[in-house]
């Protein structure tokens, strides 16, 4: 009952989860620029040539569609299997 309570202190796990956050954040957005990149860029040089209207919304939407099924079997039809048993 006698420990004194650092003020302005945070806990040391709270700096690995920062900087974890972050380091996931950068990776999502650099994998979303190669994939914008390799789309837009020409086909004779390499690239798949698409438009750029458009482009990095559609992009960025789909990569979110994508697991929107999961995200309905997790939420709806686990739910309704496990009361099943």
């Amino acid at each position: 009952m006698n420990e004194q309570v650092k003020v302005g202190k945070h806990p040391k796990a709270l700096y690995v989860l920062f900087f974890t956050e972050m380091w996931e954040r950068f990776a999502y957005y650099l994998m979303v620029g190669i994939l914008l990149s390799l789309l837009l860029i020409d086909t004779t040089t390499g690239g798949k040539g698409f438009s750029q209207e458009h482009m990095g919304a559609d992009i960025v939407g789909s990569i979110y569609r994508i697991g929107l099924p999961d995200t309905f079997h997790r939420r709806i039809i686990s739910r309704s299997l496990s009361r099943l048993y």
